[in-house]
């Protein structure tokens, strides 16, 4: 879920010091020199527990929709706490 926030950064980055904290269910994943990059690694990890869970599940979901789910990617343009 996209929570509104008004941060102006994605959901799971936050600012910290002269960087932007990455951040997945209450675990760190570093601090990066820019919001892009944060984003990249807080939604690479976040697509890593998606697929995991995607896997777990795959033979009680229709093939489509798994392919679907795997298949997603995130962009922050999308993201609309992101003000670029």
């Amino acid at each position: 879920m996209n929570k509104s926030n008004n941060r102006g950064l994605p959901n799971g980055i936050v600012k910290q010091g002269k960087g932007y904290l990455a951040k997945y269910n209450h675990q760190h994943l570093g601090v990066y020199a820019t919001v892009e990059e944060a984003y990249y690694h807080q939604t690479k990890k976040k697509k890593e527990v998606i697929i995991e869970l995607a896997n777990e599940y795959k033979d009680v979901m229709p093939k489509y929709i798994y392919d679907i789910v795997v298949g997603y990617e995130f962009d922050i343009r999308n993201d609309r706490n992101y003000a670029a």
